[in-house]
This record gives C-alpha cells, structure tokens and sequence, in this order.
C-alpha cells in the first residue's frame, strides 16, 4: 500500500486555508448546502464540511469553487506543429494556494509557495514554441522561467507576454537586438 498522497487528499487538507478568502467561503457554502445563515458558526461549518466528506462531493465542490476563485498566475503554451503536439499549463493562486492545472497533464500540488510550483518539472522542460504570459509576475522571473522551456540546443524562440526573446549563445535576448 502506497503513503504517497493524492493530489484530491492534499487539496482537501488545503480547505482550511481557502476558507480565509470570502468568495472562496461563500461560493464553497453554497455549492455544498446552499446559503446557511450560521456558516461562521466554526463547529456548525465543521460539521457541514464533513458532512460533504462523507458524501463524497467535497472535493469537487471545493474544486470547481477554488479554479473559480483562483487568479491565474502563469501560463505557459506550446505548440508543436503537429496535432497533439500542443497545450498549456496553468499556475493558479488563490489564498496562497498555489495549483498546476494542464491540458495535457493531471493538476499539480497544491504548492504553498510560488517558488515550490515553479520548482516543478514542468517548467524546466523544453518546449516547442513555448509562450509565457502573465500580468502578476515580473519580467526577470518570467524570463528565469523561459530559460527551463526554451529549446537552447535548437537556438530556440520564447514569446514572454508577446514579445520575443531569442537564444543568442547563452543568454536570452528580445529578438529586436539580434
């Protein structure tokens, strides 16, 4: 018997933390037993929640609740010029609670840190044509990024939200001053 965890177990030990983000509480309380005028009652939530364990729906409404309330971080998109050869991961944050979410893969974490879900393998392997975007995380971490998902041995091109950078020896340079 394996005591490596789920990614549905870990999830689930996370709720604790979620329930600190209000949208995250109040759409969680309404999706498992519609509004409840004594949520904030700690022992009445408790029980409710265990309730939802053991019918089984927890997971998955604290799921769905969490990628609706959850602020993508980072996405990283490839696309190989082949079918099947093309996809996305998805980094997502909501109260701290960080989730690698994949068009290819299974979901990933949760992370408790930013740098744990950057630690992944995912962000280290090359991809053909890889893109990054994102609105919350500055250049220099995003170009740290696009140097694990870059193709080095191929001279390789990164799109890092829209503008290119290209391989340039060792070094990533925007594909202007090439």
């Amino acid at each position: 018997m394996s005591s490596e965890t789920t990614f549905e177990e870990r999830f689930l030990k996370s709720i604790p933390q979620l329930l600190n983000c209000a949208a995250f509480a109040n759409k969680l309380r309404d999706s498992i037993d519609g509004p409840v005028s004594d949520w904030a009652d700690e022992r009445k939530r408790s029980d409710l929640l265990q309730s939802a364990t053991n019918e089984g729906t927890l997971f998955d409404d604290a799921f769905n609740t969490y990628k609706e309330c959850a602020q993508t971080v980072l996405t990283l998109g490839w696309t190989g010029g082949s079918a099947g050869n093309s996809g996305a991961i998805w980094l997502n944050n909501c109260e701290g609670i960080y989730i690698i979410t994949s068009s290819d893969d299974d979901d990933m974490g949760p992370f408790s840190s930013l740098e744990d879900a950057l630690a992944q393998e995912c962000f280290g392997i090359a991809s053909p044509d890889p893109e990054l975007d994102s609105d919350i995380l500055p250049r220099e971490t995003l170009l740290e990024i696009a140097r694990g998902v870059v193709d080095w041995e191929n001279e390789g091109e990164i799109r890092v939200n829209s503008e290119l950078f290209q391989v340039a020896g060792d070094e990533l340079i925007p594909s202007a001053e090439k």
